[in-house]
């Protein structure tokens, strides 16, 4: 707006001027080469919490935080030696001096003014306070953000780590209970349901390769009478003693099976009725020779077994029928034997 299109009476171009210097919502201060203010407005009485007239009759570093004085009026002289407009201090954080002795954040622009052929100083003065306080609360809740996205993080982390090790207690606890329920507790050989799982596996393959299997059935002779006679403890060492001869002169292939009582049975992969019936023999041997009287005074124990041999067509009822009815067989002719053959009877 000019003066020219000022209403009449209104008022002059320069009080117009004034006004809007006076009113400027940011510190307007004019030095000198010497650093002796000689101008300011209301906004720098403002800013600063000193009265014009107090401004007026000081320098600009008595504005400036003690510590930066000395680098303030070698800046001072380095513009006046080459006077341009520009920001002071670029990047670099400045604070302004309050009477209170308070110090404030601010920024400052400057730019070379000439009156009456001398060069002054006009500095414009902001107070950033308030967008500093903006700048540290979004600071302070980013980083509020970032440490729950870290706990939450951690928080996920230590949760997938629970549900791993639950997932992994579980899959244990599941190996150990199918293991359970596939081996004898007392001998810790395979259990009935696991034989018969083992069985099932090597028919098929014996069915599909032309291979050898056979099985036995063994049966303790009497064992009740050890039962009667020194007590359910004492069968079940016998019972155990047992598993151990019979894994010890087994093949690692071989399954060996309690197959309830005092009943055991055991596969043969790859193996003829006849080399079976030879493992079986030893068996039978060492199990006669075991001193049962060092824990049991006076007992003496024989063990019998049944051995059948697949071929083609036959069921696993089929084969063990055959092994039972040879170990019944074997019972019949005196006990402490192996019948491998139904030629024998």
């Amino acid at each position: 707006m000019t003066a020219d299109v000022l209403p009449q009476h209104s008022v002059a171009t320069h009080d117009l001027l004034a006004t809007i210097v006076e009113s400027a919502p940011f510190a307007i201060l004019v030095a000198d080469a010497q650093g002796r203010i000689v101008f300011v407005n209301q906004g720098a009485e403002l800013l600063f919490g000193h009265r014009r007239e107090e401004l007026l009759v000081s320098e600009v570093e008595t504005l400036i935080p003690a510590a930066g004085r000395s680098a303030h009026r070698a800046a001072r002289t380095a513009f006046f030696a080459q006077p341009s407009q520009r920001p002071m201090a670029s990047g670099r954080a400045l604070s302004a001096l309050r009477k209170d002795g308070r110090e404030v954040p601010v920024e400052v622009a400057l730019k070379p003014i000439t009156f009456f052929s001398t060069t002054y100083v006009l500095a414009i003065v902001v107070d950033i306070s308030e967008r500093r306080r903006l700048e540290e609360s979004v600071r302070q809740a980013h980083e509020d953000l970032e440490l729950r996205i870290q706990e939450r993080t951690a928080e996920l982390a230590r949760a997938n780590a629970e549900k791993e090790k639950l997932l992994k207690d579980l899959e244990a606890k599941t190996r150990e209970l199918e293991r359970l329920s596939l081996e004898d507790p007392l001998t810790g050989l395979s259990n009935r349901r696991d034989f018969d799982r083992h069985l099932d596996v090597w028919m098929r393959h014996a069915g599909r390769h032309g291979s050898l299997l056979t099985v036995a059935m063994f049966d303790l002779d009497n064992f009740k009478l050890v039962n009667d006679r020194f007590g359910h403890a004492q069968g079940d060492e016998v019972l155990k003693e047992t598993a151990n001869l019979m894994r010890r002169e087994c093949r690692a292939i071989d399954v060996v099976s309690r197959y309830g009582g005092e009943e055991f049975a055991l596969i043969f992969p790859n193996v003829d009725a006849l080399a079976a019936a030879g493992i079986c023999e030893r068996i039978r041997n060492e199990f006669q020779h075991v001193d049962w009287s060092r824990n049991m005074p006076g007992l003496s124990l024989t063990i019998s077994a049944g051995i059948a041999g697949w071929s083609s067509g036959m069921s696993d009822r089929d084969l063990l029928r055959v092994a039972d009815r040879r170990l019944y067989e074997a019972k019949r002719r005196g006990r402490n034997r192996i019948v491998a053959d139904d030629a024998q009877q």
